[in-house]
């Protein structure tokens, strides 16, 4: 961990079954711990899936002084830097091996899509990260049947 990027790095391994994604995570730096990860399908500009730690069980409430971003992804990254020092402490972040697309972690809430299932997801190319104490991207393609 370094001044310029203060997050521990996780592997994430993918393996597709059925064209559903299991996203295995790990570390030579320990046990890895989350505060979210996200899935992109390759050119869109909203994510497919979100997960979250609900820990400690909060909600997010935009600053009223901020004007509300137009997109998802720049809410997301306004959320990123805002809580930069909070996800780099690990303050917030939970113990995860193993995350199953569709399936939410305990301790985890679904931001995307909100209050429903996931989408089935289609051939083509997509992107994973997951942030937190630990940071970790992976790409992987789903063929089609």
């Amino acid at each position: 961990m370094n001044e310029e990027y203060p997050f521990k790095s996780a592997a994430i391994d993918v393996s597709v079954s059925g064209g559903v994604p299991t996203f295995q995570f790990s570390s030579s730096q320990g046990e890895v711990r989350l505060m979210q990860f996200t899935l992109w399908c390759e050119g869109s500009e909203q994510p497919v899936w979100s997960i979250v730690a609900n820990n400690p069980p909060q909600e997010y409430v935009p600053i009223a002084d901020e004007p509300l971003p137009e997109t998802e992804r720049e809410l997301l990254e306004r959320m990123f830097r805002q809580g930069l020092g909070r996800m780099a402490s690990g303050e917030g972040s939970l113990a995860v091996r193993r995350i199953r697309y569709g399936d939410i972690p305990p301790g985890f809430l679904q931001q995307r899509p909100p209050g429903e299932r996931p989408p089935e997801l289609t051939a083509g190319a997509y992107f994973a990260s997951c942030g937190g104490e630990y940071s970790g991207t992976a790409t992987f393609k789903i063929e089609a049947p």
